[in-house]
């Protein structure tokens, strides 16, 4: 006789990615959620609403990514080590473990079989697994050329969606504003920069006067400033 239990099992799954070698977008998470390993699809969950959220913010729905996570397994340590199998960051250092590497490397060749034009990167593991960075909020919505795959690829640095569950709700404007820039660089596989002109020095004061005069004139000039507490 046999008896089947209606409870889930405690033993983890692999996830695979989902959606379709075609789609232009890719967005990578980091770890595999209970959700996720109980539905067998990716940013399943609380995780999943926030990321649905903010993808139709975008103007995007889930249908139109290919969704998949760096670590496909959900972890086996329980409270405060949960994860530490796969990936550590102590605040100084950030790096895989074995075991971890080893979801990085699949990660990559499931990338290589994909044709998109761009990548969002949700999270430090997954922008670790692409690129030669290791800090989302360092690059957070720069446009980054992956160095891990096969052909290169534009990465965005964003969030991890489960981050926001942590208090950090103002990173879903910051998700949303990275998805809009994702689906506008979506549209062409080439990393194009805007031309600027940098001007840094100046010899004299007249030249200072003749350049702020300049500014004055401008139809468009943007200001980078430092806010603390909402004070600049």
């Amino acid at each position: 006789v046999t008896i089947m239990s209606f409870f889930p099992t405690s033993r983890s799954r692999i996830v695979p990615g989902i959606g379709r070698d075609t789609d232009k977008i890719v967005i990578v998470g980091d770890y595999t959620s209970p959700f996720d390993d109980k539905t067998l699809v990716p940013f399943s969950g609380p995780a999943g609403s926030i990321l649905e959220s903010c993808l139709h913010a975008a103007r995007l729905i889930k249908g139109e990514v290919y969704l998949t996570n760096v670590f496909k397994s959900k972890t086996s340590l329980p409270g405060n080590r949960a994860n530490t199998d796969f990936f550590i960051d102590d605040g100084k250092k950030r790096l895989f473990t074995e075991l971890g590497q080893v979801h990085a490397q699949a990660l990559v060749e499931e990338l290589d079989k994909l044709k998109p034009n761009v990548i969002i990167a949700a999270g430090n593991p997954a922008l670790m697994a692409l690129t030669n960075f290791n800090s989302v909020a360092k690059y957070r919505g720069y446009v980054c050329v992956s160095t891990k795959l096969k052909r290169q690829v534009k990465v965005i640095p964003t969030y991890s969606p489960m981050s926001t569950l942590r208090g950090n709700f103002i990173n879903r404007h910051a998700i949303v504003a990275d998805i809009r820039k994702a689906k506008i660089e979506s549209a062409f596989p080439e990393l194009i920069r805007p031309e600027r002109t940098i001007m840094y020095h100046y010899d004299t004061v007249e030249e200072v006067l003749e350049w702020l005069e300049h500014f004055e004139n401008c139809e468009k000039l943007a200001f980078d400033i430092e806010v603390i507490n909402y004070e600049v």
